[in-house]
């Protein structure tokens, strides 16, 4: 499946590269490096912007739709460049073979922590919602790019993957996220090589590929890569407006609107990418200042930009806040979760959340690599420092070297209140600490930029967000380029001469050399000593993420990568992504099983591996116990999650017997539980006297090839009922009419696929069967003893299972409350689904499926007044043949 991604691929890289051609014709202006970079950039953000557009249309969003309008896109501007008799001015700059050697060395050290075993693991619950989404959005549902936290490009590019085979697997949903993150980098590179010369471009580039977050993001099917590579183009984009030629009006407006192009994809791809705006500004306000007359002879291009920046944004915006998730739970998370809400015991913003970064970065990193980095930018601030102030730098370095240590090892002594995790002063000392850092060399327009890149977030989340959780890595970008600038001046001094060539417009930092004047053999020293602490933590970061002998973070701290060091107590309690973990749930979702189950997995991560199952924990005939769970679920009626997964003890004593287990083909796997023993003719496995233990084998390519069709009920909310169900119904309750059964599913067993020629289908004694109904109140008025009944039965004879009671809408396909017919609204729809239990003993033979109103209290039943069964007080929905258990009678 992973052709579905090459695909994908190909056709951005074609859009891109007609889309750079057309809006940037002087290709003499770019090198092939920066040319390559904005080509795949261009053909994201195209990605993004046409999985809008045809999510808003008709068709939606689907292979071919997306495949044609690109392929539209394409003619269509080569045909309006011929037109006007366009033509390309020379070819891109060239890079010599040296400075390609170097950039490809770099971009392959990424790529090896990046793809190898890249489709190994298992989605994590963020990836399941994701892939969730990106279903329903090409089973029709256009609403379900608002039904998220986030953005909507993670969902509409995984669509657009998805839809080309309508299958899709873990290597090929992550394949294009790997190749964004791989871009960001390249594009890291440019910025760096920009800025502050090709070989502060080359060390940021291999410092941030070592970071375990932009590892971690490079390998998951989530928004971070999007964000970084659409937030460093914008930033590229608004560093070459600023340089442009002063009489270039022309050629200095297309570098503005490419930067409002990918400023507004990186937000629509999350909130994050705002952070880039301050250094974008900073560049663009620059411009006007340093240019005389520049705003008004390229107000076009201010125009254009901020219309279509405009534009896009609105295009998701606008109708993401009129959107009931929005309004009853987005925003409420955003708020009460991520912010802090204001209140609490913590009393509200200001915070210090540095320790809970540290506590990750640690984690995700190695902590002689984050002990470096602290180094190297401290000694790069330190220079600019007591270059501006020879006798207050110094104080001023010292302040800060003493000041952010303090911050993460001893918050107590900032806190405001009694819980050192409410309100700080700590915004003080960092707004300071920033403050130094901007003002150190404010002449530089590239450190100034730099410094304006690292202090937006690092202000943000480390005092205005309680729970800032992974999103701190977006620090490390600008982070990484300051660091280099260190490590630029120890290779100046080991080797003067440069080595590699520069790029287009590449300008040097005043005093990238003169950061402390060195002896050589210290020089040497420092080198080597970088080298050993890289060394290491290349080996960190392919054992933590890359090898899958060991689930790292699961099996942590019974594993650990030789030599590491955790300076603190305790992992935090979130915000782990990216590390691999199989236990087999392919395997679970491909065996013969049927009816409601429970599991101590997160329900997002089960509802993709069992394609929409019931997960009723109440009435669970099955449970699935995984043997290392990352966030764990709580199970067994208990309120909250266990720090383990409940003991073979526990379980049996609810009434399960063990009758398997799932190797995921790791040191991890399930077990398997079903209600009451095993059943004679059991689905899973017939007559067994102990437990068995399956391996994936075959069932993980059965279940990629078989069963990963968009089309199933995640149980998303505020969801379209009429699109999950597969058959349509027009059946009428009530005189005067007050409901309609608009449609129904019905979900069984493995073994009752089949049809019979009758049209029945076919399920063993002991088997549960999952029925899905979507009802349509016409009215108000519904009694409030009101409620749904449904019976399996021989009319009028014997009745072999049924679920009366009233409607269970369910979310992320966990059992939903109960919810009364009466509290329906007048052209409200809702889905209801329910669980019906066959006993082991009843006889083979024909029986029908009834649904109907009634009364609870007097067992009067609604009359049917329109629809096949018009006349009656029950409609029939299909016929059920129970057959004979193999071995049975």
């Amino acid at each position: 499946m992973i052709a579905s991604s090459l695909a994908w691929l190909a056709l951005v890289a074609l859009a891109g590269t007609v889309l750079a051609d057309a809006w940037l014709p002087w290709r003499d202006r770019t090198d092939a490096l920066e040319r390559i970079v904005l080509t795949l950039g261009l053909g994201y953000a195209w990605s993004v912007v046409a999985g809008m557009a045809l999510n808003a249309t008709p068709w939606g969003v689907r292979g071919a739709t997306f495949v044609g309008a690109t392929l539209l896109l394409a003619v269509v501007v080569a045909g309006a460049q011929r037109w006007r008799g366009g033509q390309a001015c020379g070819r891109p700059r060239p890079l010599d073979r040296r400075t390609w050697l170097a950039v490809a060395a770099v971009i392959a050290f990424a790529a090896l922590f990046r793809l190898p075993n890249l489709g190994w693991s298992e989605f994590q619950g963020d990836e399941a919602l994701v892939l969730h989404k990106a279903a329903a959005t090409i089973d029709g549902r256009h609403d379900a790019i608002y039904v998220h936290k986030k953005g909507p490009a993670e969902i509409l590019i995984t669509a657009e993957v998805y839809a080309v085979q309508r299958r899709i697997d873990e290597g090929t949903a992550r394949l294009p996220f790997a190749v964004a993150m791989l871009a960001g980098l390249a594009a890291l590179l440019v910025v760096g090589r920009g800025l502050f010369g090709a070989r502060v471009g080359l060390a940021a580039t291999v410092i941030l590929s070592l970071n375990g977050f932009f590892i971690a993001f490079g390998r998951v099917v989530q928004y971070q890569a999007l964000v970084f590579l659409f937030g460093t183009l914008a930033l590229w984009c608004a560093w070459r407006y600023r340089h442009a030629a002063d009489d270039d009006r022309d050629g200095a407006g297309r570098w503005l609107v490419l930067c409002a192009l990918f400023l507004a994809c990186g937000l629509l791809s999350h909130y994050d990418a705002a952070l880039t705006a301050p250094a974008i500004a900073y560049l663009v306000v620059a411009r006007w200042r340093a240019v005389p007359g520049s705003l008004r002879r390229e107000r076009w291009a201010v125009a254009a930009g901020f219309a279509l920046g405009t534009a896009l944004l609105s295009a998701f915006y606008v109708p993401l806040v009129r959107h009931p998730y929005f309004q009853s739970t987005t925003l409420k998370y955003l708020v009460e979760v991520r912010l802090g809400g204001g209140g609490g015991e913590g009393g509200g913003a200001p915070y210090d959340a540095l320790p809970k970064w540290m506590g990750l970065a640690n984690f995700y990193s190695s902590a002689y690599y984050l002990f470096a980095i602290d180094l190297l930018v401290a000694a790069a601030v330190t220079a600019r420092l007591i270059r501006r102030w020879p006798r207050a730098g110094w104080a001023a370095a010292a302040f800060g070297v003493l000041a952010i240590p303090a911050l993460v090892l001893r918050p107590e002594w900032f806190a405001l209140t009694d819980d050192i995790e409410g309100r700080s002063w700590a915004i003080l000392v960092i707004g300071v600490a920033l403050a130094l850092v901007v003002l150190a060399a404010p002449r530089d327009p590239a450190w100034t930029t730099t410094a304006l890149w690292l202090a937006a977030p690092v202000l943000f989340y480390a005092t205005l967000v309680e729970a800032p959780r992974t999103h701190f890595h977006v620090v490390f970008p600008a982070l990484s380029l300051i660091a280099a600038l260190t490590i630029a001046t120890v290779w100046n001094r080991l080797h003067p001469a440069p080595s590699i060539g520069g790029g287009v417009d590449e300008r040097s930092s005043p005093g990238v050399g003169g950061a402390g004047r060195w002896a050589t053999p210290v020089a040497g020293a420092l080198a080597a000593s970088l080298a050993i602490v890289a060394a290491y933590s290349a080996f960190y970061s392919w054992m933590v993420f890359v090898q899958h002998d060991v689930a790292y973070k699961r099996g942590y701290p019974d594993v650990q990568v030789a030599g590491a060091w955790y300076p603190f107590a305790e992992l935090p309690g979130s915000g782990w992504f990216g590390f691999p973990y199989r236990a087999g749930w392919k395997a679970i979702g491909g065996m013969q099983w049927g009816g409601e189950y429970d599991s101590n997995e997160e329900p997002a991560v089960t509802a993709w591996y069992s394609r929409g199952a019931p997960r009723c924990g109440e009435d669970a005939r099955w449970m699935f116990v995984a043997d290392a769970v990352q966030d764990v679920q709580p199970v067994l009626g208990e309120e909250e999650p266990r720090d383990a997964p409940p003991s073979d003890e526990d379980v049996a004593a609810a009434g399960f017997a063990k009758i398997g287990h799932v190797s995921g083909g790791g040191p991890h796997g399930i077990s398997l539980w079903q209600r009451g023993g095993v059943l004679p003719g059991g689905p899973i496995e017939l007559g067994l006297e102990s437990p068995a233990v399956w391996g994936l084998g075959t069932r993980e390519r059965e279940f990629d090839r078989e069963l990963t069709d968009p089309h199933y009920d995640a149980g998303l909310p505020f969801d379209d009922p009429g699109r999950i169900v597969d058959h349509d119904r027009s059946d009428v309750f009530g005189e005067p009419p007050t409901l309609i059964l608009d449609g129904w599913s019905l979900e069984t067993p493995s073994v009752s696929a089949a049809f019979f020629t009758n049209g029945a289908r076919a399920v063993l004694p002991g088997d549960q069967i999952a029925l899905t109904l979507a009802w349509h109140a016409l009215a108000s008025t519904i009694s409030p003893n009101a409620q749904v009944f449904v019976h399996l039965e021989r009319e009028g004879d014997r009745t072999i299972g049924q679920a009366d009671g009233p409607p269970r809408t369910p979310a992320e396909t966990v059992c939903g409350k109960p919810r009364p017919l009466a509290s329906l609204a007048a052209g409200e729809t809702v889905l209801d689904r329910r669980v019906i239990d066959i006993a082991p003993d009843e006889p083979p033979g024909e029986y029908h499926l009834l649904v109907g109103i009634y009364d609870y209290e007097t067992g009067e039943r609604l009359p049917v007044s329109a629809g096949p069964d018009a006349g009656t007080t029950r409609v029939r929905l299909a016929i059920v043949n129970v057959i004979a258990a193999q071995g049975g009678p």
